[in-house]
């Protein structure tokens, strides 16, 4: 659908987005056509590091406009987005890294 949308209506709003910050509340849009171009740019480097259609890439990225657009170019370039989260405290980076690492190695992740 976003293809297709990238392509046939590229200036409608595929997305609506709010951030709040230190610097108060922001507001964002992102069109189909945006979004279509970004992730063609993403296809070509997964491409360019060899991962091969269907492959697992990881993404660490905190929930966030980044991380949805993120998600999203992994998806159009024909590859599956593994979400992790980054640590959230140093006393447990060990324990963090063990389950981090099963998830990645569980998914079969080819990329990072």
């Amino acid at each position: 659908m976003i293809r297709y949308r990238g392509v046939h209506d590229a200036q409608r709003t595929h997305l609506l987005i709010t951030e709040d910050d230190e610097k108060g509340e922001h507001h964002y849009t992102l069109t189909f056509g945006e979004l279509y171009t970004a992730s063609q740019k993403c296809a070509e480097e997964l491409a360019r590091r060899g991962v091969p259609p269907g492959g697992r890439v990881s993404l660490m990225l905190p929930t966030s406009r980044q991380f949805s657009f993120a998600t999203r170019r992994i998806l159009l370039a024909g590859a599956v987005p593994v979400p992790i989260y980054p640590p959230f405290r140093a006393d447990r980076i060990e324990e963090y890294a063990e389950r981090q690492s099963a998830i990645l190695n569980n998914a079969g992740v080819c990329c990072c």
